[in-house]
């Protein structure tokens, strides 16, 4: 390394630069060339697949629009067979009609059934293989022209190959109805040894009480639709190579642009890499009802040579088809070829025109080198200076008298730490700032605090002195209007200041566990309700309030707040008269409940008033609950921080509000307070009764809300039954396996939609028929619920529970006579 010291500083610099400069010419060069090659195959990538998926799409729909074809013709023809099958059977009620008409007063009732019937016997049509049959409405067989021998027997338990019975469910049609159409399975006349699937119409011949019908097998119906598609399909081209092939799912073709291929099973068919095409696209129609295959094809016809495909398959449910088609996706590769060979050419180009650029720059280069060397140095000197400077005046750096990046980028980085120290002062103000707004606000509450009673006094005087003066003056006095609008205005006021701090000391009083019933009936006898009705003289306020109502937890002062200001809304929104219903009870919501709010599941105390009132439009419910958010004239109807309130007073107490309305109409608001069962022991205590109390019988209950689970064992353990829980169907039998039980208390609705408190009660009698039980869910009697009672299930009760309710309904259905009551363990 002797002969690095023998070199200038200026030459080291020099030779060292052009070495750096060739080094990254070449680096910078070979990155280039690879960045172009990898966005290459990336853009190659991204186009091959967003070929292939075009390819896919244009599958796609030739296939979805075959397939709606061949549905709208199955469709189609259905209905012309529906209406073939109904004509017929109304000239046969004509012919019957006729017939009855012109013999009845003639001959016997036996005589005209005889005529009429020969006279429908000898008709066919279809073929010869269509006829009619009669039935009387006990089942008994009048006409049935290719089995004659069952002509006069009873046919009511007859049943088809699907196990159906055919008769019996006629008949149910023609009672229910009178007409209608329905399947079954019969012989067909040419074939007795199985039967074929039919469609019918039956319609009520009421003077001789039969049901006259007739059918058409349906395989006849679907060979003529699949001829006329597959004929179709044959036909079908688009693009230039694409095509439709059907296939059964046993592998025949069925439709095909090589017509030598109809017929043919294809099942075991390999693309040129052994992959099963057929079988693979019968699956996925069968199994997935539609997707997407790639495979290699054998002989593109453009070439004669094996390409990749892309195929696309979907089923025809209920024939048992699957319609595919493919097209190939081999044209990209070529495309691609040519782009790369032109990316080739350019790198090779630009490569020669850097070299000239490299070698002509050279001597640039080694000036600049020179000239960087006599100047570095000052540059140093001069960036000390600003940076000193800068750092003693707090200060950005002027760097334009730096030429040389890396100067420039510590000066860049120290101006950068001038501006972090900025913004953090910056900041600290913020936070000052944000810290005295919340003192400000601190201190307006206090004040608000500090002058609520002074405040309240003046509005005494301006509501009081009113009195006085106006009692003073003469009756026709002009200054009796003028008095009277200062008192107006200070009620007005009054009613503001008590609003806000009602507003303002939310969650602040200590909560109690009280009843609805007893605020609102306290509002109703109070002076404010007697002074709102006689504002409003044609309002008329009715209660409905639930005597068994539950227990919540509430702050009185806030609740009677809202009490008044929901039920004064609903009053004052009727100014020419209407009907106010108030209205309570205990509500279980067995799974979340959508309306103005989500509702959670649970057991609810609702309160819900009710108006006649001009009602909310649409675009408004959402804000009704806002602050001095109404389209009533403030002063005139209130303060506008009525519902404000009652929103406030139910995020206090966790509740859920649903607001309903249609304009002209009134509106409905229904507050959802949640019920508290604090102490089931005392509930049990107060009721002082034993009429509902067990004897050691063991109970078992199914719910699948936990809450609800251990609510009912608690009640029931307090009433001195011997109670266990499970959360599901399954868990119910697996438990009556292991142990009797003499009671089930079923919850209706469980989580497992197929199994709910029918279906477990199914499985349950199947186990141990009579096993006594009971049906419980939040929602009125349903269908469901109705079922299970017929099946065996003693009573229903509505949720939420009451110990009364569900004490007297257990002792009554332990009570009833049925199974023995079984203790001990179980098989």
């Amino acid at each position: 390394m002797q002969w690095l010291r023998r070199l200038s500083f200026q030459g080291t610099i020099t030779v060292s630069i052009i070495l750096i400069i060739m080094l990254v010419y070449f680096s910078v060069g070979a990155l280039w060339v690879a960045d172009e090659f990898i966005q290459f195959d990336a853009e190659a990538k991204a186009q091959k697949e967003t070929y292939i998926n075009d390819q896919k799409a244009v599958a796609r729909i030739e296939v979805d629009r075959i397939v709606d074809f061949i549905n709208y013709q199955r469709r189609h023809t259905e209905r012309e067979l529906k209406a073939t099958l109904r004509g017929r059977v109304e000239d046969a009620l004509g012919i019957a009609e006729s017939l009855y008409t012109a013999y009845a007063e003639i001959k016997s009732e036996k005589e005209v059934k005889q005529l009429i019937a020969e006279a429908l016997r000898k008709v066919r049509f279809n073929n010869g293989l269509g006829y009619f049959f009669i039935y009387d409405l006990d089942g008994n067989n009048i006409l049935l022209p290719f089995s004659p021998e069952l002509e006069g027997t009873n046919m009511i338990d007859l049943r088809d190959s699907k196990d159906h019975y055919t008769v019996k469910r006629a008949i149910e049609l023609i009672k229910t109805k009178g007409e209608g159409f329905l399947n079954w399975t019969w012989y067909q006349p040419d074939n007795s040894t199985k039967m074929k699937e039919k469609l019918g119409f039956v319609k009520a011949f009421e003077p001789l009480g039969w049901y006259i019908g007739t059918g058409i097998y349906l395989n006849e119906f679907t060979d003529t639709i699949q001829k006329k598609t597959q004929a179709w399909i044959n036909q079908v081209r688009y693009g230039e190579e694409g095509y439709i092939f059907i296939y059964d799912y046993k592998g025949t073709t069925l439709a095909h642009y090589k017509t030598e291929l109809i017929g043919e099973n294809r099942w075991s068919f390999m693309d040129s890499n052994g992959a099963a095409v057929v079988q693979e696209f019968i699956r996925i129609a069968r199994d997935d009802g539609s997707g997407f295959l790639e495979y290699v094809g054998i002989i593109r016809p453009s070439t004669g040579l094996p390409a990749p495909k892309v195929g696309y398959s979907r089923g025809v449910d209920g024939w048992q088809w699957m319609v595919g088609s493919g097209l190939y996706v081999d044209a990209i590769n070529e495309t691609l070829a040519l782009k790369r060979q032109v990316l080739v050419g350019k790198i090779q180009n630009h490569a020669v025109v850097f070299l000239f650029i490299l070698l002509f720059s050279m001597l640039p280069i080694i000036l600049l080198t020179r000239y960087l060397t006599r100047g570095i140095g000052n540059n140093i000197v001069l960036f000390i200076d600003f940076l000193e400077q800068s750092v003693e005046d707090v200060r950005k750096i002027k760097a334009k008298n730096i030429h040389f990046k890396e100067f420039q980028g510590l000066v860049q980085a120290a101006n950068r730490m001038v501006d972090r120290q900025e913004k953090a002062a910056d900041d600290m103000k913020n936070v000052r700032e944000q810290l005295s707004k919340s003192r400000k606000m601190e201190a307006l509450g206090i004040l608000a605090g500090g002058v609520a009673h002074d405040l309240n006094n003046i509005l005494s005087s301006m509501i009081g002195y009113p009195d006085l003066i106006m009692n003073s003056l003469p009756p026709d006095s002009p200054q009796s209007k003028s008095i009277a609008i200062i008192k107006e205005s200070g009620l007005q006021a009054a009613n503001v200041v008590e609003d806000l701090l009602t507003l303002a000391r939310r969650g602040v009083e200590q909560r109690m566990v009280l009843n609805l019933n007893n605020l609102i009936e306290k509002y109703i006898a109070s002076s404010e309700y007697v002074q709102e009705m006689a504002q409003h003289p044609g309002v008329v306020v009715d209660l409905h309030l639930d005597p068994e109502l539950m227990k919540m937890k509430g702050a009185p002062l806030h609740l009677e707040k809202s009490i008044l200001n929901l039920v004064n809304n609903a009053i004052e929104g009727q100014p020419h008269g209407g009907h106010v219903l108030i209205t309570t009870e205990n509500r279980y919501i067995d799974s979340f409940l959508d309306g103005f709010q989500q509702i959670e599941e649970g057991e609810y105390v609702v309160m819900r008033v009710v108006d006649q009132g001009e009602g909310i439009a649409p675009e408004d419910i959402g804000h009704v609950f806002e602050p001095f958010y109404s389209r009533k004239r403030l002063g005139k109807n209130g303060t506008g921080l009525g519902l404000a309130v009652v929103w406030g007073t139910l995020q206090d107490h966790e509740g859920f509000v649903n607001v309903t309305s249609e304009v002209g109409k009134g509106a409905t608001f229904e507050l959802f307070f949640r019920a508290t069962r604090e102490d089931i022991a005392q509930e049990v205590r107060l009721r002082g009764q034993t009429d509902f109390f067990g004897k050691g019988e063991r109970l078992l209950v199914v719910d699948d809300v936990k809450v609800q689970r251990d609510l009912a064992v608690a009640i029931l353990t307090q009433l001195g039954y011997q109670a266990d829980a499970v959360s599901s169907g399954e868990e119910a039998l697996a438990y009556l396996q292991q142990q009797r039980v003499d009671l089930v208390v079923l919850d209706m609705i469980l989580t497992d939609p197929y199994m709910d408190g029918l279906e477990t009660y199914k499985r349950i009698v199947q186990l141990y028929p009579g096993q006594k039980a009971i049906i419980a869910s939040g929602y009125a009697e349903t269908a469901r619920v109705k079922a299970a009672m017929m099946l065996g299930v003693g009573q229903y009760v509505k949720k939420p529970y009451t110990v009364e309710k569900i004490g007297l309904t257990i002792k009554r259905v332990l009570a009833e006579p049925g199974s023995e009551q079984l203790e001990g363990d179980g098989a």
